[in-house]
């Protein structure tokens, strides 16, 4: 009786830490890049591929996230994908949100299927990506930032997750900002939304936290800068700012 409970508490305990390091409870944000300056989008991009191959190659989907508020995010994903067939990865499949700019691919046999808000809400997106996912291919889907990121309980990739089986490999972009005040209002932003226990205080937070960062060691406001964290185990974050 005692070795079956020893037994039961060992696997019971097991189950959680696997849980957590699986999916990333609160966890402390882990540099992938610091805060480096570019010529332009597309060089973030191949820059991030080179830092996250060994992470994106074995994967079967890929989500990426735009924020609709940061100029030219769509180019970020263009230089990351265009990298990532040079790399010979087979990408099949662009499922895109309407409302998005496209990212300019130099794919061939890629294709390339929109979707709507309404999609996303149904669940129908789910069904059409993992219809289309196979060994040795990436799917790619790309939309807002804030439905796509791990960080949202509510978010796509939170629920692809489950679809599949498995947690989906997600990156995301977000702006930051070398402006003391706008800091100061994102510090503000960030209070708030911790307060109304709003999970979109992460990002904020988050945002704020690099942007402060980045204000102290005097970044040159003249020059493209980004900065990668991964939070969790299959979630990336890009800032940047423009």
């Amino acid at each position: 009786m005692k070795r079956g409970f020893w037994i039961i508490l060992a696997v019971a305990i097991s189950s959680i830490v696997y849980v957590t390091i699986r999916y990333g409870l609160r966890p402390k944000p882990v540099p992938v890049m610091n805060a480096t300056a570019f010529e332009n989008s597309q060089d973030i991009g191949a820059v991030i591929y080179k830092r996250l191959r060994q992470t994106i190659r074995p994967e079967r989907v890929l989500v990426l996230g735009s924020s609709p508020t940061l100029t030219g995010a769509e180019d970020v994903w263009s230089g990351l994908l265009n990298s990532a067939s040079a790399d010979k990865l087979r990408l099949v499949a662009l499922f895109q949100l309407e409302s998005l700019p496209v990212p300019e691919l130099n794919l061939s046999g890629m294709e390339l299927v929109q979707f709507t808000e309404a999609q996303v809400e149904s669940g129908e997106l789910m069904d059409l990506v993992k219809a289309k996912m196979g060994p040795g291919q990436l799917v790619v889907v790309h939309g807002q930032s804030l439905q796509m990121t791990h960080l949202l309980e509510s978010s796509f990739s939170r629920k692809l997750d489950k679809h599949v089986g498995h947690p989906v490999l997600s990156i995301s972009s977000f702006p930051v900002t070398l402006s003391a005040d706008d800091a100061g209002e994102m510090q503000e932003n960030c209070s708030a939304l911790r307060s109304a226990g709003s999970d979109q205080a992460r990002i904020e937070c988050a945002a704020a936290r690099v942007s402060r960062a980045m204000i102290r060691k005097r970044r040159d406001p003249e020059k493209m800068w980004s900065v990668v964290e991964r939070h969790g185990l299959q979630e990336y974050v890009v800032f940047i700012y423009k």
